[in-house]
């Protein structure tokens, strides 16, 4: 599979960020997969350290992006940052297409067409089940480094978080996010939040 880099305009300060943004993380999955060959990590191990690098990242975009808010005083509204401010701020997207709880600490966020992956395409040579299966695969290379990006965001607004990302019928996405219900995690940083997206029980 290839990720197709080509941008049909340059002219704003978005899609000039977008398009660095791209080639970042191109070379980023790029490198990593080099790694993978040579330290002879299997896919677990590989979509872990991807995490990780998201992880970190998270961490700084979150440090810049709350900088002004008020604190959080609620899980739910660090959820709902998460769908609307955060998306919008690192994916150029208003919000998240939706968002599921059980009300007991886990939380299902669906992107329908995400901006990471769907641009990733396969040889038009390939069967078509086998070229989306190889879609498929790249892309979650891409969306654990999203994973770890809503990982390091949380754990930067004081609370500990897991997330796991799967795709039922690409492009579509949806990442689960569990959160324990821990007194010692409490929230000590916590910027406030605006309504996000749609949210289901």
């Amino acid at each position: 599979p290839t990720f197709d880099r080509g941008m049909s305009s340059l002219t704003t300060n978005t899609t000039v960020s977008s398009s660095c943004l791209e080639y970042l993380l191109l070379a980023a999955v790029q490198q990593y997969q080099a790694l993978s060959t040579e330290l002879e990590w299997d896919e677990s191990t590989l979509h872990s350290k991807l995490q990780e690098l998201g992880e970190h990242l998270g961490i700084r975009v979150l440090e810049k992006l709350v900088k002004d808010h008020a604190r959080f005083h609620r899980e739910l509204d660090i959820i709902k940052f998460l769908c609307k401010d955060f998306w919008n701020h690192c994916f150029n997207k208003n919000q998240v297409d939706k968002l599921q709880t059980n009300h007991k600490g886990t939380y299902v966020i669906h992107d329908y067409y995400f901006p990471w992956i769907k641009k990733i395409s396969s040889s038009n040579s390939m069967p078509s089940h086998d070229a989306n299966t190889a879609e498929v695969k790249v892309a979650l290379l891409y969306l654990n480094i999203t994973a770890g990006l809503i990982r390091g965001a949380i754990k930067n607004l004081g609370r500990i978080a897991t997330v796991t990302v799967e795709i039922q019928q690409y492009p579509k996405c949806f990442f689960t996010i569990k959160m324990p219900k821990d007194p010692k995690t409490s929230i000590e940083k916590s910027p406030a939040t605006t309504d996000g997206a749609t949210q289901d029980t």
